[in-house]
């Protein structure tokens, strides 16, 4: 039995607001008022001991399981998502993070999303250099199609395409840029610390 075989999700949340753009200056200024919030309930389906390091998402939710206490059949978990849709570099671009990783001050944690928000807006060049040195030659050592001849690091920029921005604690964050069939589906992930500095870039899916 699998991990999410102990649990039945049941969802609800806000319905989704407008999109934001950014403002006459270019920049974001975003409040927690901006954003919908998502509730994921999960009804726990069996008893089950499971370790809270497994699996971050839980951390918070389950923390009580840090005592080895079991959770029971019937037992809910709750956890709570931010979520807003932002227009990023010409596209809808959804931006998450989860109250669990906001701090104690979640004003707060927003003021710094805005800071790097309007980071990534100025670096847009760099983020596509670190894809490039670190994709590119993946793409073309590997994921050709037969006969397909070696794309250019100009095409590889223009199929790829930023969907999302997920927001983890001192607002590090995760950049999720669909693919443009480059990698036959695969998400493109870049990894950033709450410093902006760029850790990796990868595909997953």
């Amino acid at each position: 039995m699998g991990l999410f075989d102990f649990f039945k999700r049941k969802d609800k949340g806000e319905p989704e607001k407008p999109l934001v753009k950014p403002n006459n200056l270019g920049e974001f200024n975003l409040q927690l008022a901006d954003f919908s919030e998502k509730i994921h309930r999960s009804e726990v389906l069996a008893d089950a001991w499971i370790n809270p390091n497994f699996d971050p998402e839980f951390e918070a939710a389950i923390a009580h399981l840090r005592t080895g206490t079991p959770m029971k059949k019937g037992d809910i978990i709750e956890l709570k998502t931010y979520i807003i849709n932002i227009l990023l570099w010409e596209h809808k671009v959804e931006l998450t993070f989860d109250l669990d990783n906001a701090s104690k001050n979640i004003n707060e944690f927003v003021q710094k999303i805005n800071k790097q928000l309007n980071w990534i807006i100025k670096s847009k060049s760099l983020i596509d250099e670190a894809i490039i040195s670190k994709l590119l030659q993946l793409k073309n050592d590997s994921w050709l199609d037969e006969d397909q001849q070696p794309v250019t690091k100009e095409d590889f920029i223009k199929s790829m395409q930023l969907i999302s921005i997920d927001f983890a604690s001192n607002a590090a964050f995760d950049l999720y840029f669909d693919d443009g069939d480059l990698f036959y589906g695969h998400t493109i992930i870049v990894n950033v610390n709450s410093k902006r500095e760029i850790k990796n870039a990868s595909i997953a899916g």
